[in-house]
């Protein structure tokens, strides 16, 4: 019997990406992502130490689940579908979508103390934008010189606007273009603070591969930012940088620091160079060694299907997805997914 296009197009039958199963948990008003991290360690522990009703809602969501080879990523998987999601990536992007809209809705109203309170949880928010739009846009829209202040204090990248004029379309050329020169001076500040006093030389020394030394005689450099937002061990990331990644990492670095559009330094690895650099996978195994979470992107580069077959999310922006990764990694096991 055909249905009508009201019906096709119900919010019972479009893919919103939760799974039509039964949920045997429900997520709360605001859910928190680094709860649900806790939650996925939980359950690891749990299911691996023999607790009867993890295994019960393992098996319920993960077949043939071994406790000594069941990981991380794995109980995120099941925790995803256990609360209605195809997969971790999925469940996650719904938590960042609520929390992201909830900051927004924060900046748009003036309220400080709910976006302070939102950016003292997840700082890399100030860096999330819904449409192309960052927070940091509507602040500047506003005029709203602390608001402007305090996402720039965590991370908010005022030189990236809308694709595909990033650079006409940045916070800062607003800014400069409608004349609210007190919230310049604010962004410049913030920036150069980001870059510690300006140092000489940093970035560039970066790129040469010889930043090593001049971070041995002011430690206090590794926690620069690029202005665009990069940290150092992103840059060390897009370089196959393995002996300045230990520095910084060995020196505080957070090895999941978000850069901008999401990026963690694995995803720069994976996102960045190609299979004609032997370097990647010595590099990718080096981060994982030290405890980075695999990625969807990462996996692609890796050619890691196990992980893959997981995710049911491909992201996609206007750098490619899984599959121009996956190709430019010589991965046509990947491709053929």
């Amino acid at each position: 019997m055909d249905r009508s296009c009201d019906e096709l197009f119900s919010p019972e039958e479009a893919d919103t990406g939760q799974r039509k199963e039964t949920v045997v948990r429900t997520l709360p008003p605001h859910p928190d992502l680094a709860q649900l991290k806790r939650q996925a360690k939980e359950l690891l522990d749990s299911f691996r130490g023999g607790d009867s009703a993890a295994a019960v809602e393992v098996a319920a969501y993960f077949h043939g689940a071994e406790p000594g080879a069941f990981a991380l990523h794995d109980a995120q998987l099941v925790l995803a579908r256990a609360y209605g999601y195809d997969s971790w990536p999925k469940l996650k992007a719904f938590v960042d979508g609520v929390t992201l809209r909830r900051l927004v809705e924060a900046v748009k109203a003036g309220d400080l103390d709910e976006a302070r309170l939102l950016l003292g949880r997840r700082p890399e928010l100030a860096r999330g934008a819904i449409d192309n739009v960052a927070a940091i846009h509507h602040a500047v829209g506003a005029r709203n010189a602390a608001m402007v202040r305090l996402l720039m204090e965590h991370g908010a990248s005022a030189r990236e606007g809308v694709y595909p004029h990033r650079d006409a379309t940045s916070a800062l050329t607003m800014a400069r273009e409608r004349g609210y020169e007190e919230i310049v001076a604010i962004i410049e500040e913030a920036e150069g603070r980001r870059s510690i006093a300006n140092e000489p030389g940093l970035f560039e020394a970066v790129a040469a591969g010889t930043a090593i030394p001049m971070l041995e005689a002011n430690p206090a450099l590794a926690a620069a930012l690029h202005p665009n937002g990069w940290a150092l061990l992103h840059l060390a990331a897009r370089r196959l940088d393995e002996a300045l990644a230990a520095w910084l990492l060995d020196h505080g670095a957070d090895l999941e620091a978000r850069g901008p559009m999401d990026r963690t330094a694995l995803d720069v690895a994976a996102e960045y160079t190609s299979g004609e650099e032997p370097a990647f996978a010595p590099f990718a195994r080096f981060l994982r060694e030290r405890g980075a979470r695999q990625t969807a992107r990462a996996a692609a580069a890796l050619g890691d299907l196990a992980f893959l077959r997981g995710q049911s999310a491909n992201p996609i922006d206007h750098t490619g997805g899984l599959l121009r990764i996956a190709a430019s990694h010589n991965r046509a096991d990947v491709l053929t997914l």
